[in-house]
């Protein structure tokens, strides 16, 4: 046993790895990922419509009423208001 052991310097090592089917399958989920984004957005708006709809009504009946409540109007404003603005901020942050 008179060899003398020396530490290996380098280690060179080749790889071969097959990435096609990762990349297509990334693309793939980010297409996905995409497509439920504008989704959610969509059916934000919707609600937001939704919110808008429901205060034009509550402003509608209190008109109606010659004893209408200046309060409950006064609520039905600011809440649409309010809806209005979110969603300009929402419609901002999407793009």
């Amino acid at each position: 046993m008179a060899d003398k052991c020396e530490s290996i310097g380098e280690i060179n090592v080749k790889v071969d790895v097959e990435v096609a089917e990762a990349i297509t399958g990334l693309k793939a989920i980010q297409r996905e990922a995409k497509a439920a984004t504008k989704a959610l957005a969509e059916l934000r708006e919707e609600q937001e419509d939704l919110r808008v709809q429901a205060a034009v009504r509550t402003i509608e009946k209190a008109l109606e009423n010659s004893s209408a409540d200046v309060s409950q109007l006064k609520e039905a404003l600011r809440e649409m208001f309010e809806t209005i603005s979110e969603v300009d901020a929402d419609e901002s942050n999407l793009r």
